[in-house]
């Protein structure tokens, strides 16, 4: 909780400026790990002062926080007193009471086509939380969307941005679950209906949704083991042995059978092999961040990244 208070005479919001803070903890009660012992610590709440012409930029390492502006009346109420909140990326519940968050409409107790149910809301990225975008529709509905997911043979379908329809059989790997008060915006065809919000999911599935395991760098493959990302050399190639590529069965396993008697094999674009006994000047280590494409032929995997191989 921050203060941002408009002054500072004593008995008025100078000395009541934290009065909030502990009506908030009243409903959100710190989780604290042994408090008495001298060592613990509590991680649901942070309190931040700042000065009435300070300011501050505050986030949770859970990825959710909520910021309410108050205006600090200093009347000595503990109720508060201020206008209508933000709230980090539309994920938090605008009202300090979690009563308000078992409110839920009809939608999120229908049974849909495929047998689909709502799941709840939940964050979308680059990487995807549903793989398959089937249409862009304006006049986009659960209804529509759930019965084209049904359809096309799947069991989860995610409806964003209010005329966005997506299908999956499960989730992405990094998507995380939010209130579902961060799904708002309404869905075009349907205003009684919410269909996501911006980067938020309204996820309806056949069963609970599960998610997919996450792409990485194997330890060992046959006969290698993973040495890191390597970025290219300054001249040529890093490994300037045999080499091929292939645009939609590249797998760590088939390049490394392929090199089979060099010492090192990389996968660079995620789709173009390389083998070698030796690296080329100038090729080193970087971050492991750097290879972070999916093989073309195995989505669990990584294969390189530009101008740099796994």
């Amino acid at each position: 909780m921050g203060d941002d208070s408009s002054g500072c005479a004593p008995f008025t919001t100078g000395s009541n400026r934290h009065e909030r803070f502990y009506y908030f903890i009243n409903w959100w009660t710190p989780t604290c790990e042994a408090p008495t012992s001298g060592s613990g610590h509590c991680d649901t709440i942070d309190l931040v002062p700042m000065g009435h012409d300070g300011g501050g930029m505050m986030a949770s390492s859970a990825g959710l926080a909520r910021l309410f502006s108050d205006n600090f009346y200093g009347d000595g109420k503990r109720s508060y007193d201020f206008g209508y909140p933000r709230i980090q990326a539309n994920v938090d519940d605008p009202y300090p009471n979690p009563a308000y968050n078992e409110t839920s409409d009809d939608s999120q107790k229908t049974v849909y086509a495929g047998n689909m149910t709502f799941a709840g809301c939940y964050t979308d990225s680059g990487t995807r939380t549903l793989a398959s975008m089937v249409y862009d529709s304006p006049s986009n509905t659960i209804e529509k969307c759930t019965t084209a997911c049904a359809n096309a043979a799947y069991t989860i379908a995610g409806m964003e941005y209010g005329s966005q329809c997506w299908c999956d059989n499960q989730l992405g790997p990094y998507t995380q679950k939010a209130l579902d008060l961060g799904c708002s915006q309404a869905c075009p065809g349907n205003a009684s209906e919410t269909c996501g919000q911006s980067n938020r999911l309204s996820v309806y599935s056949n069963g609970v949704p599960t998610s997919r395991a996450a792409p990485s760098n194997p330890e060992v493959v046959g006969n290698y083991y993973f040495s890191g990302c390597h970025n290219e050399s300054t001249s040529g190639h890093a490994l300037s042995g045999p080499s091929y590529s292939d645009g939609k069965n590249m797998t760590l396993e088939s390049c490394a059978a392929f090199c089979n008697g060099y010492k090192y094999f990389g996968i660079e674009y995620a789709a173009e092999c390389y083998c070698g006994s030796y690296f080329g000047a100038g090729s080193a280590i970087v971050s492991d961040n750097t290879c972070s494409m999916l093989c073309t032929g195995n989505s669990l995997e990584l294969c390189g990244g530009p101008g740099a191989l796994s």
